[in-house]
């Protein structure tokens, strides 16, 4: 029974986190000219284009920390190698191939590439090992819609942007209504 609460747990906990870093990429990602614009000076303007692509890696690797669970619960760490070898490897073998013709971006491109690897080969060993219904499945939809409508919308007004940020986050805010309500719940009982 203490195994299966542990489960549970850690389903809140991965789809806690993931929510709020995927949002955050979101934003960034549909917002990152505006970003880069109050940040920096018009030099660096352009990197705009790569923040999108870096905030959602940085969400897959904090992903990819938690779903590893199972596989250092198991103290089978070789499985863990296996996943950092071959996403690095693969991030290694695409940016010889493609930042020559495609620069920055393609180094950002393969930079979340190797680390959506990481998250896929973490997933499935730790499975394997320890199972645990993190709801990935619902988890990967909602990253594959986001990462797409901030790439569609990257370019366009800032209130379209506006009218579609506020739908994705109802959206989102819907679709982990439960969770939500169970997180309020949990810190009511703290204070």
């Amino acid at each position: 029974h203490e195994d299966q609460s542990a489960k549970e747990q850690y389903y809140y906990i991965f789809n806690i986190t993931s929510i709020v870093l995927l949002l955050i990429s979101f934003t960034t990602g549909l917002y990152g000219k505006e970003i880069i614009s109050l940040m920096t000076e018009k030099a660096y303007l352009s990197s705009y284009r790569i923040l999108r692509d870096m905030m959602f890696a940085q969400s897959f690797y904090a992903m990819s920390t938690i779903i590893s669970y199972g596989i250092f619960f198991e103290k089978k760490s070789v499985y863990s190698l296996i996943a950092v070898s071959f996403a690095s490897i693969t991030n290694l073998l695409l940016n010889l191939a493609l930042i020559p013709k495609y620069g920055i971006d393609a180094a950002a491109a393969t930079t979340l590439i190797g680390y959506l690897i990481h998250l896929t080969i973490s997933y499935y060993y730790s499975e394997r090992l320890y199972p645990c219904n993190y709801g990935i499945k619902r988890i990967g939809v909602i990253s594959f819609l986001m990462y797409i409508i901030s790439l569609l919308f990257l370019e366009k007004a800032f209130l379209i942007k506006t009218f579609v940020w506020v739908f994705v986050l109802g959206l989102v805010f819907y679709l982990y209504r439960n969770l939500l309500y169970k997180l309020i719940s949990f810190i009511r009982q703290l204070t």
